[in-house]
């Protein structure tokens, strides 16, 4: 959002309108609370003051989620990072790093979702019941607000 930070917030959301004749407006998905909760306590485990990366496909409960990779309906990666020092070039899974200061459960949120795995996920999940969209609800009611809908 760093980049549309110059633009005016709407009011009660985490959207800004970046062009008001066109009515475009950017923002982020409100990521619920026990997912912070979470990332405080990795941040604290570890000393460090990351942001958890959490896709769209996230948003949904631990337990759909392994439903999800259960079926194969969803693959997840490692999330692997290269040092390229000279004199000691190191490759680093950080997912194993992340995933031990995760609660049970919630280790999907130290990988990141295959690419090719999205749009079957996407066609798998929306047969699922209507409470497994439950984080959602932040999101849609901040559009409302946007498109001033009571």
């Amino acid at each position: 959002m760093k980049e549309f930070s110059s633009f005016s917030m709407v009011s009660g959301t985490e959207f800004c309108e970046f062009c008001s004749r066109r009515l475009l407006y950017a923002g982020l998905l409100p990521i619920p609370e026990d997912f912070r909760a979470i990332e405080k306590s990795v941040n604290a485990a570890l000393m460090n003051d990351i942001h958890l990366p959490i896709p769209i496909e996230f948003m949904f409960s631990p337990e759909v989620i392994r439903k999800a990779l259960e079926q194969g309906k969803i693959e997840l990666e490692d999330r692997i990072a290269r040092i390229n020092d000279p004199e000691l070039p190191t490759t680093i899974n950080l997912s194993e790093m992340y995933s031990r200061h995760l609660p049970q459960g919630c280790e999907h949120f130290a990988k990141k979702v295959r690419k090719g795995t999205k749009i079957g996920f996407s066609n798998w999940v929306v047969h699922e019941p209507a409470e497994s969209f439950e984080n959602f609800r932040p999101l849609f009611e901040q559009l409302k607000n946007i498109i001033n809908i009571e």
